[in-house]
Order: C-alpha cells, then structure tokens, then sequence
C-alpha cells in the first residue's frame, strides 16, 4: 500500500515539477562530484563512488550496532529463521523506495532551485528523522540517525541527480534493521 502511495506522490510531484522530474527521477551519475562537507572530511575532489560506498560501510555498521544493542544482543540467529530472508530482502527494498521516494526524491524534485540546497537536505532530515523517534530505530538517537541519513542521502540526490546511492544505502540499513528484527530468535 505505501509502495503504491509513493508512486502517486512520484507521479504529483512529477506533473508539477516535470523539469526536476526529468531531471532526479534516474539513477543518476553514481561518480559524480560531492560537495564537499569539513566535518565529514569529504574533499572538494571526492566523488560520490567513494562517499556513497564509505558512507554505505559507515552508516550500515552503525545501524548494525544500534539494532545489536537494543534489540538482538542476547538473542540467538535460529537457522530456521533464514526463510525469512527473501521476504527481508524484498521488503527492505520495496521500503527503501517507499521512503525514499516520499521523503528524499520528492522534495529534492519539488525544492531544488526554489530554496537552497542546504535547506533541502535540512528539510529531508527533518521529515526523515522525526517519525523515527517512534519508529525503528528509535529514540532521540534513533532521530538523530535517521536526520543524519535524511540529509546525507537527500544530498547524495541533488549531487548525483539520480536515486542510485540514497536507495542502496537505505536498502542496506532495512536489511540489517528487519534482518534483526526477523533473524533473531524474538
């Protein structure tokens, strides 16, 4: 249902805004130049080749402990359990483009030259993070990292015109999250 919801959203934002449509709505240049980010150390020579598959190390391994420490430590991997990974597989990929799609690539469509790139990814963050305080992960943490995920991938969008990286490492993340929900013996 939210898959379908997303691609209504897609297709408004799309007959509004058909020229960022046109232009977002690809994978995009997965080697393009990344702005570059002081506290992040990301250069103004660094490409989203190497930010994307670092942060995807980075980001992932960070969820992988959250989701260890707050809901699978103690818990044991039941090799009954592995059946549900096709259906983790799938269902971390309809809802990486589920979420994607509503909080990322339509408002980088629906803002780019309208407001300041920064804003965008500030507004991404925050449609982004807020929810998640009740969602998983949770939390004051669990929004703080789902801000932080929110801008960076909202950036990775406007930067590479495409949703290629902002899918991939969301996708990871729900891997590691559902895996951890459905994997463990809970």
């Amino acid at each position: 249902m939210t898959f379908g919801l997303a691609l209504i959203v897609l297709a408004a934002i799309y007959a509004l805004h058909p020229q960022n449509g046109k232009r977002f709505y690809k994978i995009g240049a997965l080697n393009a130049p990344a702005g570059p980010i002081k506290w992040l150390d990301i250069k103004s020579t660094d490409r989203w080749g190497k930010v994307g598959a670092t942060f995807a190390v980075i980001v992932t391994l960070a969820t992988g402990a959250f989701i260890y420490f707050s809901v699978a430590r103690g818990q044991s991997l039941e090799a009954a359990n592995l059946r549900y990974l096709p259906f983790i597989l799938i269902l971390a990929a309809m809802n990486a483009f589920t979420e994607e799609a509503v909080t990322r690539l339509s408002v980088v469509t629906a803002l780019d030259g309208r407001v300041s790139r920064p804003v965008i990814y500030v507004a991404s963050a925050i449609i982004f993070g807020i929810p998640h305080f009740f969602g998983m992960p949770g939390g004051i943490l669990g929004s703080l990292m789902a801000g932080f995920l929110g801008w960076l991938l909202a950036k990775s969008i406007a930067e590479t015109e495409g949703l290629s990286w902002a899918w991939f490492i969301h996708f990871l993340q729900d891997v590691v999250i559902f895996g951890g929900l459905f994997l463990a013996n809970l």
